[in-house]
């Protein structure tokens, strides 16, 4: 013990070679090992940034047709007209705009409306939105509305698609409502 206390010569230029030497293969394993944890990270959030906002919008949408009395038929591609009342609605996604949900309201034909966008622009983080409105065919009264939200980013494939099913309130032919009471027979005059 004596002996290196006595000794005054320090570290070598060896000794700090290898001291850092071992220091780096240290940060590199360690390194190695978080960065797929920070990739797996990244996609999970981005995940749940594209559900928030494919559930934003289909809610948004699904929504206002289900309070509409009437959905245009004519509707298809990232447009989709209402009418609730004497009012009509539009709900579209402007390309000009980045894919911004717009909601324009309309008193009557005259009316120029009032256009607003449904989110604020952040909402969106820079994704891209579309949706699409399918009709109904055959027995079945539900529209169908799919949402579909693509990065413009850093994952250049990565997409959600979801669909949702709605049905507008004032539906005459709901299969789902109450059976009307049949009314009872009327009695033939001829027998008797």
């Amino acid at each position: 013990m004596r002996k290196m206390i006595k000794n005054k010569r320090g570290v070598t230029l060896i000794e700090m070679i290898i001291g850092g030497l071992l220091f780096t293969m240290v940060v590199m394993t360690v390194s190695a090992v978080l960065s797929p944890l920070m990739s797996t990270f990244r996609r999970a959030n981005d995940f749940a940034e594209f559900n928030q906002i494919v559930d934003g919008i289909g809610n948004r949408i699904t929504s206002e047709m289900a309070q509409s009395d009437i959905v245009d038929s004519a509707t298809g591609t990232n447009i989709v007209t209402m009418k609730r009342g004497s009012a009509t609605i539009v709900l579209d996604i402007d390309g000009v705009d980045s894919g911004i949900l717009r909601r324009r309201l309309t008193e009557s034909l005259s009316d120029p409306g009032v256009e607003y966008p449904v989110f604020p622009t952040d909402f969106y983080r820079g994704k891209t939105v579309s949706f699409e409105v399918i009709v109904p065919t055959g027995a079945t009264p539900d529209y169908t509305v799919n949402v579909t939200v693509q990065a413009d980013g850093r994952i250049s494939s990565a997409a959600v698609v979801r669909s949702y099913v709605v049905r507008p309130l004032l539906m005459t032919d709901d299969p789902q409502a109450p059976a009307q009471p049949t009314p009872p027979p009327t009695p033939d005059p001829g027998d008797g």
